[in-house]
């Protein structure tokens, strides 16, 4: 946390949007040729690397099928976590019970203190964000030209902008920020499960947040501090921003007057002038309904004590990963409150069918993408004729689709094949009916002769 860098003086111009643009260079004949060239390194990177996603996704997902298969078959009930049982040591369980830990944990900005197995904080700059937009047009020649706009715009936001390097010089400098402040997820030590200790992998499965209050929980020590550098990062930039001075007097009045979450404040003697606290935030800035560029916000959440499920090796009076030495894949699981083993085991199923479907789609995507790139030269030599070389490039995206989803079949039915032998003769089994349907040719008529003549006698 360190004071800002100061910005250099802006504009008085403070409209929420603005539009540059940028002229970029001509799309000549020429030009889109020799882009095409460059694409077809592209093309073919991307053909390979699409190709290559496949394959380890498929060996992936059949992977965790297997090892999923396997938990189902082997898991045990362990009715009563509340004591060590020793026959269970060794063996994969399901098991339900609740989840505590007594260490009170804090983080590290204004000292808030939980008895909580987790915290969390979450912050948030009020930034002016640059859009760019790049758009082309037609010249009265017939050539094609690339322009760009950008549009400018106050935000919240995860991280800090930069805009010393803004293309509009009037919104050049205009970003700063009070202080900055790390997001953070403070875990506890020493988390239990009835009789048993949790190890780390297991706890930051529990994901059950609940919004952590703040008042009476934060030390005032610390807020003054903050307090503090706040005033001195306004003070430095009320010099420079001349759009920020008529707003000022007006903000620091009310706000010093202001109480904590509408009641009296929960820490006599200390005048806060630009930290307040609204249940779980903590705001840095003159007042929270009207924000200025430069505000922080900080949200506070933790994750409580909870009645969780579990499916995991017994290894003492703690737990380990059950490990599959056929596929060489690991599993457990926590779910936050009561769950059957068969309903943990049947999610963990879905989890993996929309990962292997999204890789997929990705895949076959980039697959495509890539036949377009390298093969992008032949819709480029036909451009001399505008409306020839859209064609051209209709003809030839959909010769891609067609190849690249056959190809993606292709390569998703051999990795099957080689990991799971039945599912990837099926698929290959589609792929070869697909091709002969599209190789098999009408057969001629027959009810002329070969003269072409008919005659009736």
């Amino acid at each position: 946390m360190a004071k800002p860098t100061r910005p250099t003086k802006p504009s008085a111009n403070t409209g929420l949007s603005s539009g540059y643009g940028a002229s970029s260079n001509e799309r000549t004949y020429g030009g889109r040729v020799k882009n095409s060239f460059f694409g077809f390194k592209t093309g073919i990177a991307m053909l390979i690397g699409g190709t290559i996603a496949l394959w380890a996704n498929e060996g992936r997902t059949a992977k965790t099928s297997s090892t999923l298969d396997k938990v189902e078959a082997i898991v045990e009930e362990m009715p009563d976590p509340q004591t060590v049982d020793p026959r269970f040591n060794g063996k994969v369980v399901h098991t339900c019970g609740f989840a505590t830990t007594a260490d009170t944990i804090s983080d590290n900005f204004i000292g808030a203190k939980e008895n909580a197995i987790a915290i969390f904080t979450d912050v948030e700059y009020y930034q002016w964000e640059e859009e760019e937009v790049t758009k082309t047009r037609t010249n009265s020649d017939g050539k094609k030209e690339e322009y760009k706009e950008y549009h400018y715009r106050k935000n919240w936001v995860s991280d800090p902008v930069n805009s010393s390097n803004f293309e509009d010089r009037r919104y050049r400098g205009k970003n700063f920020t009070l202080l900055q402040a790390d997001e953070t997820e403070i875990w506890a030590e020493n988390v239990t499960f009835e009789a048993y200790k949790l190890p780390k992998g297991l706890i930051k499965e529990m994901t059950s947040r609940h919004d952590l209050m703040l008042n009476g929980k934060i030390e005032p020590r610390r807020l003054r501090e903050i307090d503090n550098l706040c005033i001195r990062s306004y003070e430095g930039e009320e010099a420079l921003h001349d759009d920020f001075l008529s707003q000022r007097s007006d903000s620091l009045n009310k706000a010093a007057s202001d109480t904590l979450d509408g009641q009296d404040r929960e820490w006599p003697g200390i005048d806060l002038r630009y930290v307040q606290v609204r249940g779980n935030m903590v705001y840095l800035g003159l007042n929270s309904q009207e924000p200025h560029v430069g505000d922080v916000r900080i949200y506070y959440q933790k994750i409580a004590p909870d009645n969780v499920s579990i499916i995991a090796k017994v290894e003492g009076n703690t737990f380990q990963e059950y490990y599959n030495p056929y596929d060489k894949q690991t599993y457990w699981k926590l779910t936050n409150g009561l769950h059957e083993s068969i309903e943990m085991i049947d999610d963990s199923r879905r989890d993996n069918s929309v990962y292997a479907w999204t890789a997929r789609i990705l895949g076959i995507l980039l697959i495509v993408g890539g036949l377009k790139c390298a093969f992008s030269i032949i819709p480029a030599l036909f451009s001399f004729i505008p409306m020839l070389g859209k064609v051209v490039e209709m003809g030839v995206g959909v010769v891609c689709w067609v190849v690249g989803v056959v190809w993606s079949i292709l390569v998703i039915g051999v990795a099957w094949l080689f990991y799971r032998p039945v599912v990837g003769v099926i698929l290959l089994l589609i792929v070869a009916g697909f091709i002969f349907f599209m190789r098999r040719k009408p057969k001629p008529a027959e009810a002329e002769a070969d003269d072409g003549s008919y005659s009736n006698e």
